[in-house]
């Protein structure tokens, strides 16, 4: 009887709720988007997908001496809980300059265990642009409705390129020559604008001026002519008088 009992509960405490496949699924979603969050620089992201006091250990392989010197890590190095875990991967992307990280996730260098339904004990091989690796263990588990990482373990295994940190924003060099904006690109000076018409009051009244001014000149040169000929026919009148003695 007892040996049935312990049987039955052992049978019930291995009940499942999902078949693995449908666990591997919904934990694809959480996988792909932590590489996409690293990939844009949020360390903020990436930290906060692991539970509070996760560990995370990185073997730093023949990379060692380089990773040392940017950021004065030993091999291995370790941290453990969030905040530090936010800092590991700022230091990764930020100091370190390792970019464009991807992940074989399926195939022969792609492990998946499903431990139960809450719980997956991944292993992958990754690469950098400068190293490759491989994450020897990393253990992802429910909580709620999202999966969170509870712990990793990483090692590079191969450097292909010097970790010297991200490369500089270019800069034009000092002797360079600096070409002049084509005259197509440049501007065109304003043209005058031509000036604004007349409306028919304004005209009207500039007719109406022009008209005065004309009438005044007209009635001076009419009074000049009337007082030189009012002088001509006095001097005439006075010669005639001294011819008539």
């Amino acid at each position: 009887i007892v040996g049935g009992l312990l049987c039955h509960g052992f049978a019930e405490g291995a009940e499942r709720r999902f078949p693995d496949p449908e666990v591997l699924a919904s934990l694809r979603y959480f996988t792909q988007s932590w590489r996409e969050h690293y990939n844009s620089g949020d360390a903020e992201y990436c930290g906060s997908a692991y539970v509070e006091d996760a560990p995370v250990l990185l073997r730093l392989g023949p990379a060692a001496p380089d990773i040392e010197k940017l950021t004065g890590w030993k091999d291995p190095h370790l941290v453990r809980g969030t905040a530090a875990i936010k800092l590991f991967w700022n230091e990764t992307f930020a100091v370190l300059g390792l970019r464009n990280l991807q992940e074989e996730t399926s195939g022969l260098e792609s492990t998946e265990l499903v431990i139960d339904d809450d719980t997956i004990v991944v292993g992958r091989s990754f690469t950098f642009d400068q190293v490759r690796g491989r994450v020897s263990s990393e253990m992802w588990v429910r909580v709620g409705q999202e999966w969170k990482l509870r712990s990793s373990i990483f090692e590079i295994l191969d450097q292909m390129a010097p970790i010297v940190g991200p490369a500089p924003a270019s800069t034009p060099q000092a002797n360079s020559p600096v070409s002049a904006p084509s005259p197509a690109a440049t501007p065109a000076a304003a043209a005058p604008a031509p000036p604004a018409a007349l409306t028919t009051a304004e005209a009207r009244s500039s007719h109406t001026g022009l008209m005065i001014v004309l009438l005044a000149i007209s009635g001076l040169v009419t009074a000049l002519c009337l007082h030189r000929n009012r002088r001509r026919k006095q001097a005439i009148i006075a010669g005639f008088e001294e011819m008539l003695g």
